[in-house]
């Protein structure tokens, strides 16, 4: 399920905002950020100021040695933060097709 969300009410700049995905298991959006941008960081910005109910229910995935992923994600209080490394540590031997084999 993808969900574009309007940002109608902004003369300029990004206008919308779609998550990378959606998790009926739990009703969470997921983002993935492997090159957190500004633009990037506008919309995420933007989202959580036009659709704070929607926010709250975003997961966000990045790098443990990203420093402005990490600063950016405490900036904005995101509900929740998993670390790329992690997830990779944990699956990569149980997926026959992962990144790099």
């Amino acid at each position: 399920m993808n969900q574009l969300y309007l940002l109608t009410q902004l003369r300029n700049g990004t206008k919308g905002y779609t998550p990378d995905f959606f998790i009926n298991l739990d009703s969470s959006w997921v983002e993935i950020k492997g090159y957190l941008d500004a633009k990037s960081m506008t919309k995420l910005k933007r989202f959580k100021r036009y659709y704070r109910s929607e926010f709250d229910k975003l997961t966000f995935i990045i790098s443990k040695y990203s420093t402005e992923g990490k600063n950016f994600s405490m900036e904005l209080e995101i509900p929740r933060i998993i670390f790329y490394e992690d997830i990779r540590n944990y699956y990569s031997d149980k997926i026959l097709i992962w990144e790099g084999k």
